[in-house]
C-alpha cells in the first residue's frame, strides 16, 4: 500500500493500480493495454457507453489534459485562460493521481472519446471533481447515459456520489438535477448527493 507522503515509486503505483483493477468487477485490460470499464448486460440500452482510466505519462495523458483545459476554460474563462495557470493545474492533477483513490477517466461512446471525469473516493463517498462532455455530444442524453455507467460502477465502492457545482453554472446545475438526487444549496456552492444503496 502507498501512503500519502511516501516517496513516489511509479512501478509500485502501477502495481497498486492493477491490483485494484483485478479486484473490481467490470474492469478489464484491453489488448492495447488500455484499462476499459464497460458496465453492461445484454438488455442494457446504454451498452455503447464505457470509460477508460487515464494516468500521468500514458499515451492518453496529453489528450486528457487538453480536454480538461477546454472544460476549465469553458466554465471559468477569466480564471483558466492563462497558460501558466494551466501548467500549475497539470502539476496538481499529477499530485492528486499519486494520492489514494483518484481516478481520471475518458468517457467513451462507441469507442469515440466524448468527455472526461475526475473522481476521487473519500470515506464512503465518490466525489466528482470534474465531469465534462464535448459540445457536439450535448443535448442528446449522452452525458446522462455515460454517467449512469459511472453510477453502476461505483455502487459496490461507495454509499453515495457527491458533486459540488458553482451556483451560477446553470447548465451544470440542470444536468445534475436530472438524476434522482438530493440538493443542498445552503452553502456557497450547490451540493448534489446521489444515493447508491
Amino acid at each position: 500500500m502507498i501512503e500519502v507522503g511516501d516517496p513516489i515509486n511509479l512501478k509500485e503505483v502501477v502495481n497498486c493500480f492493477f491490483k485494484l483493477v483485478n479486484q473490481t468487477p467490470g474492469l478489464k485490460i484491453t489488448q492495447k493495454g488500455r484499462l476499459m470499464v464497460k458496465v453492461t448486460d445484454n438488455t442494457d440500452q446504454y451498452a455503447s457507453y464505457s470509460f477508460i482510466f487515464v494516468y500521468p505519462d500514458d499515451k492518453n495523458w496529453d489528450k486528457y489534459l487538453e480536454m480538461c483545459f477546454e472544460y476549465l476554460n469553458e466554465s471559468w474563462p477569466k480564471v483558466f485562460s492563462d497558460k501558466r495557470i494551466m501548467k500549475d493545474y497539470e502539476k496538481q492533477l499529477k499530485d492528486r493521481f499519486f494520492q489514494k483513490n483518484r481516478c481520471f477517466l475518458f468517457l467513451k461512446k462507441r469507442n469515440k472519446t466524448i468527455g472526461l471525469a475526475n473522481l476521487y473516493f473519500h470515506e464512503d463517498s465518490l466525489f466528482v471533481a470534474e465531469y465534462y462532455i464535448v459540445p457536439d455530444e450535448r443535448r442528446q442524453k449522452t452525458g446522462y447515459k455515460s454517467f449512469l455507467n459511472i453510477i453502476r460502477w461505483a455502487k459496490n465502492k461507495a454509499k453515495n456520489i457527491k458533486i459540488e457545482v458553482d451556483k451560477d453554472l446553470e447548465n451544470a446545475n440542470n444536468f445534475w438535477l436530472s438524476f434522482n438526487c438530493t440538493l443542498d444549496n445552503l452553502g456557497k456552492r450547490n451540493i448534489y448527493i446521489i444515493m447508491l444503496s
